[in-house]
């Protein structure tokens, strides 16, 4: 089920961020903006969330859009991404 206000595409990439065996909390939900903050790789995210790349790019600049996550570094090998406050409190709601 989508968070409030979010596709169903932008909750499973969101989810998939929190969720992160990179992140500090090692896979369990952060509950802080420092806690999310995670490399991932843009093709292992798309297969998680069952979707192609290009998919999961433009969910990703669409979660930016709505103030969800911040993306501090992005290529083709690898993003850094963290979580906003904003999408730390609809994670934990």
């Amino acid at each position: 089920m989508p968070y409030h206000g979010l596709t169903e595409k932008e909750s499973s990439v969101l989810n998939c961020i929190a969720t992160s065996e990179y992140n500090q909390l090692n896979g369990s939900i952060p509950t802080t903006v420092e806690e999310s903050a995670t490399y991932l790789w843009v093709d292992e995210l798309a297969n998680e969330a069952g979707l192609t790349m290009n998919q999961v790019k433009g969910v990703l600049g669409s979660l930016v859009k709505k103030e969800m996550i911040d993306i501090d570094d992005f290529d083709a090998k690898e993003t850094l991404i963290s979580i906003t406050q904003n999408g730390i409190h609809l994670l934990n709601s």
